[in-house]
């Protein structure tokens, strides 16, 4: 009897080892979910960053070549004598070299995403993710 109720204690202990490796089997696979999707967005983050950024670098680069075809204004008389005023031509490729930076910016800043990606790792309670 004394036999029976030894095994019986037994196979109890030993299920509940196994339920509970089963349980932080769960967990862990919970973890690495959490840090892939973690991953995924900030990856989705610097494609979207990069590809404005892209989009704007072209964007001021032909405004700035367009800039070149613009016929210049002619010299303006004011006052008797002749002064070269600001023309379009030059505002417009100034516009389009800013607009090109603030692209080449964003292009650049947008690894950051990437950077943060990869910040992130299991401990013995958790993901931890470094700032």
């Amino acid at each position: 009897m004394r036999f029976i109720l030894f095994i019986a204690l037994f196979a109890c202990v030993i299920g509940r080892a196994q339920a509970q490796q089963l349980d932080s089997t769960e967990i862990k696979l919970q973890q690495l979910k959490t840090g892939v999707i973690f991953m995924r967005e900030n990856l989705d983050k610097s494609h979207r960053q990069f590809r404005t950024g892209t989009t704007l670098f072209l964007a001021g680069a032909g405004v700035a070549v367009i800039s070149a075809f613009v016929p210049p204004e002619e010299l303006v008389r004011t006052g008797g004598t002749k002064a070269k005023t600001y023309d379009f031509r030059t505002g417009v490729a100034i516009v389009g070299a800013v607009v090109n930076l603030v692209g080449a910016i964003f292009m650049v800043d947008s690894h950051k995403y990437i950077g943060r990606a990869g910040r992130w790792k299991f401990n013995g309670s958790g993901i931890a993710m470094e700032f």
